[in-house]
């Protein structure tokens, strides 16, 4: 429901504003590292632990920038964020199995900011609305991760912008520790998840 009421006054918005001149459209691409982290997760005939300290991976995104007055901006997101998460699986008198599940997950940043001549200052709430994951790895043990939807993160970032073209920096908490569903074979466990954080930096146009 919170998701509708933003979307709904972001396109009010935008109405309000493409008289004025004030809103812009704009893309960026861009790469992300962070820290995805975990206690050993325990089953009957095996565990699950990190294998990587640090996971990376792939952003798209799609924006409106609504400026009011032409010092302050709000701008919500549609974005596509890819992530690599590794982990290993330890079974009795077997060798150490790799998994790396790419994860898909999409998300709705809505952001707030000013501008400082050429440089923007951001920060806002991202809300995440849908995963989907990709396994790839050596060995034949099924592993898949279930998220949480309802999970919210907060977002803050600085950017410098050179007539419509930009540069980003953003840094992405979640507010409240995560749990995530681990499901190998047929056993599940629930596991919270420690850290859950990411640098991200991207390039993008306005139009």
């Amino acid at each position: 429901m919170k998701r509708i009421v933003a979307l709904g006054v972001g396109l009010l918005l935008a109405l309000w504003a493409a008289d004025a001149q004030l809103l812009k459209f704009g893309a960026r691409v861009g790469l992300n590292t962070g820290v995805y982290d975990f206690e050993d997760v325990h089953f009957a005939d095996g565990e699950v632990v990190p294998a990587a300290d640090r996971c990376g991976g792939y952003q798209v995104g799609a924006l409106l920038r609504l400026t009011i007055p032409r010092f302050v901006y709000i701008q919500p997101e549609l974005d596509v964020l890819l992530r690599d998460l590794s982990f290993g699986i330890r079974r009795p008198d077997k060798p150490m199995e790799y998994k790396n599940l790419r994860t898909m997950r999409v998300e709705l940043p809505v952001m707030v900011g000013f501008n400082i001549s050429a440089a923007h200052f951001f920060a806002g709430p991202v809300w995440h609305i849908a995963t989907s994951q990709h396994q790839r790895g050596a060995g034949s043990t099924p592993l898949e991760l279930r998220f949480d939807d309802n999970d919210v993160a907060a977002m803050v970032g600085a950017a410098i912008d050179f007539e419509g073209i930009f540069m980003e920096v953003r840094y992405m908490r979640y507010l409240r520790q995560t749990e995530v569903e681990m499901r190998m074979e047929r056993h599940t466990a629930v596991v919270d998840v420690a850290h859950d954080d990411m640098l991200q930096i991207s390039f993008g146009v306005l139009f």
